[in-house]
């Protein structure tokens, strides 16, 4: 698992390792698919990138995670991270 997430793009690794639930998704899904399919099949297994969509989700989840601990609202949280 970890020699496959060493062979990712540099950047799309960069991306991932900026956000503990992406990282942590991707290893579980990782080990899902050498479970399922061995080693052969994990060599083969494109992984899968993370979208617009995830990241807007990742960000704001991260946002609203800061606001909770230090009292701010979600959206107070998000304009000031932008």
């Amino acid at each position: 698992v970890m020699d496959k997430l060493l062979s990712l793009d540099a950047g799309e690794l960069d991306l991932l390792l900026q956000y503990p639930k992406a990282i942590d998704a991707t290893v579980q899904n990782l080990e899902g698919v050498l479970e399922e399919r061995g080693e052969d099949g994990l060599e083969r297994f494109e992984v899968p990138l993370l979208s617009w969509g995830d990241m807007q989700r990742l960000k704001v989840e991260e946002c609203s995670q800061v606001a909770a601990v230090e009292g701010a609202s979600a959206p107070a949280a998000l304009e000031s991270a932008v």
